[in-house]
């Protein structure tokens, strides 16, 4: 909340968005789409050398490989619809604002944090550009995605440019 105060104080006009029903299964076209190319492009590696893989990496592959070409085309086809409704989301915005992550990043390095919240935007192939929104309980860093239409790369970086500004002239150290 305090990145939204600071962002309309500086002359941002926010307001809000609805995604359309249509993309309330985007999450799940991801991990279809994720999963049947991985399975299929790691085939090799999940038959010579499973046992070298990382535990994650095994369930991955055998969750997609779950997934079958029936499955897997309904994703894609879903994905190209919500594509080609983007224009109506975006409506007048020069770009979407979204959590980057679902709260303060994890400590230490083994992990950057889950991409739950930047996998239907990586979907639907618009540029994304994280940038620093404050501090979490534990001081550790906040972000927000700010995110643009498809091929718009330069606009959001020039926004998230913006914003970045904004927030650090108001961040107290």
């Amino acid at each position: 909340a305090r990145a939204e105060e600071t962002l309309a104080a500086a002359g941002a006009a926010l307001e809000p968005i609805e995604l359309p029903a249509l993309f309330a299964d985007l999450g799940r076209a991801h991990e279809d789409i994720y999963g049947y190319e991985l399975a299929r492009n790691l085939a090799a590696e999940r038959d010579r050398h499973f046992s070298a893989l990382s535990p994650s990496l095994q369930r991955a592959l055998a969750a997609g490989g779950t997934v079958d070409t029936e499955r897997y085309d309904r994703a894609r086809a879903l994905a190209a619809s919500c594509r080609r409704a983007l224009a109506d989301v975006f409506g007048h915005c020069d770009a979407v604002l979204a959590p980057s992550v679902t709260g303060e990043a994890p400590a230490g390095l083994a992990s950057t944090g889950s991409p739950i919240m930047n996998r239907a935007w990586t979907l639907l192939h618009v540029p994304c550009v994280g940038v620093p929104a404050g501090q979490g309980p534990t001081g550790l860093p906040i972000g927000l995605q700010v995110i643009g239409r498809i091929a718009d790369d330069a606009r959001v970086l020039a926004v998230a440019e913006w914003i970045h500004g904004q927030l650090m002239l108001t961040d107290p150290h």
